[in-house]
């Protein structure tokens, strides 16, 4: 009996040491998994605050928190906490702009030759804490023109008449026929020349890298609420564009500011202008965001005194736009003229989202003269009738059929933006619990 009663006893410890043993395992699996998913929301976080950093294109003094903001007291701008599907939480912190001698991910900036920012993401599931830090990148940015003259990536074609006075550049094919001239051709590594008739396209000259033109960005002139423009906020502006003036026009009695127009139509919903044969309208604001812009035969628009406009036809394919499907076209009929009364190009900046499927179109027709800027990487653009054109064109493919064109010198000032280019550059753990008061501390 006493030896049954030991042994019973032994088994007894036994089994309390193996149930013990359980439950801790069991213990430091759940918190380990708990770390894991913790770790994973804080990635979450990071990628949440990149994906709106590169699409709210926030100004080099401002940050992303829910929206483009100022940065608080602590030279941050913070989210709200968001909860995943598995229960676990992330909240991100973003600065504006660094300069030299700032830190991130345990380094110092030494370098203001690149634009860069901090990133920090905190991931909670079931008490255990993660929080983890990147710094994002936007390196310098290009000309917009990288060619003097017209730029097509796919193809360029000069026919009939036409005579470009600049390069005509692609890195597919440059044709020119019947009596087109141009001053240079400027190829990709794999573009290719052919000319025929009395045809000049005077030299030839081979890039080592294809020709590249990013994605035209309309920052923040699609945003519906004002806080998400804080720049035009902060100078006064009731909008994020100044769409609202066309608005102010058409509405009886009109109020000011706005811009005075003759059989045009306008949907501020879908921002879509339709201008009738025969319509004008006169652009006194500094940015503008269509969804479409339609316009037909003998219709004008004018800029002006003093005014430097940029429109931005956007898309339903750009991120947050707004744009209704079926929209993100510019087309105009018959003698469409612009009037640019400065004579310069800079005065007049056109921007074509397109279709990221490359079938967007845009064509400008008849014998009006235009000086201005046309940038529209996904569309195909043709330009027929007997105007004169001045400025820069670039298009996916580019078609010149009896119009002239003169590079202007001044276009060459533009640059690509390097929004939407920000780039993950350095990453960081960093410990569950900041410094006091330094929620972006405490990492690398």
């Amino acid at each position: 009996m006493v030896i049954a009663v030991i042994v019973l006893l032994i088994v007894t410890m036994f089994g309390a040491v193996a149930v013990t043993s359980s439950i801790q395992t069991n213990t430091s699996t759940r918190a380990d998994a708990s770390y894991k998913n913790a770790a994973e929301a804080a990635e979450a976080g990071l990628q949440t605050a990149l994906y709106r950093m590169n699409m709210l294109n926030p100004a080099a003094q401002y940050c992303v928190g829910d929206s483009v903001t100022s940065p608080g007291s602590n030279g941050l701008c913070m989210s709200s906490s968001y909860t995943l599907g598995n229960g676990s939480t992330y909240q991100y912190y973003t600065t504006a702009v660094m300069g030299s001698g700032a830190s991130c991910v345990g380094l110092t900036i030494t370098s203001s030759d690149v634009t860069q920012r901090c990133i920090t993401a905190v991931g909670n599931s079931n008490g255990a804490v993660a929080r983890s830090q990147v710094r994002v990148a936007a390196f310098a940015a290009e000309p917009l023109f990288p060619v003097a003259g017209v730029i097509g990536l796919s193809s360029v074609t000069i026919t009939g008449n036409g005579a470009v006075s600049g390069n005509a550049g692609s890195n597919g094919t440059v044709s020119l026929t019947g009596n087109g001239t141009s001053h240079g051709i400027v190829l990709g590594p794999a573009g290719t020349y052919t000319h025929t008739g009395n045809a000049s396209g005077g030299s030839v000259s081979t890039l080592s890298s294809p020709m590249v033109l990013g994605a035209v960005n309309p920052g923040t002139s699609n945003q519906s609420s004002l806080s998400n423009c804080p720049a035009r906020q902060a100078a006064g502006y009731p909008a994020c564009n100044d769409d609202y003036r066309i608005t102010n026009g058409l509405a009886n009695p009109k109020v000011t500011p706005y811009d005075s127009s003759s059989g045009v139509s306008f949907d501020a919903t879908t921002r879509t202008l339709t201008m009738a044969a025969n319509s004008s309208l006169t652009l006194g604001g500094g940015i503008y965001n269509f969804c479409e812009l339609d316009a037909a035969g003998n219709a004008s628009i004018t800029l002006a005194t003093g005014v430097q406009t940029e429109i931005f036809i956007d898309s339903p394919d750009d991120p947050g736009s707004g744009c209704p499907s079926g929209t993100g076209n510019m087309k105009f009929s018959g003698n469409f003229t612009w009037f640019n009364q400065s004579g310069n190009p800079l005065a007049l900046q056109l921007y074509v989202y397109g279709l990221n499927n490359g079938s967007g179109s845009i064509s400008l027709t008849g014998n009006a003269n235009f000086t201005g800027v046309l940038y529209a990487p996904q569309s195909t653009v043709t330009i027929s009738g007997n105007g004169m054109l001045t400025g820069a064109i670039a298009g996916k493919s580019v078609t010149i059929n009896g119009n002239g064109f003169n590079w202007d010198g001044r276009v060459s000032t533009l640059q690509a933006t390097t929004t939407g280019l920000y780039y993950r550059s350095a990453w960081a753990q960093c410990s569950p619990v900041p410094p006091a008061g330094n929620p972006g501390g405490g990492c690398g």
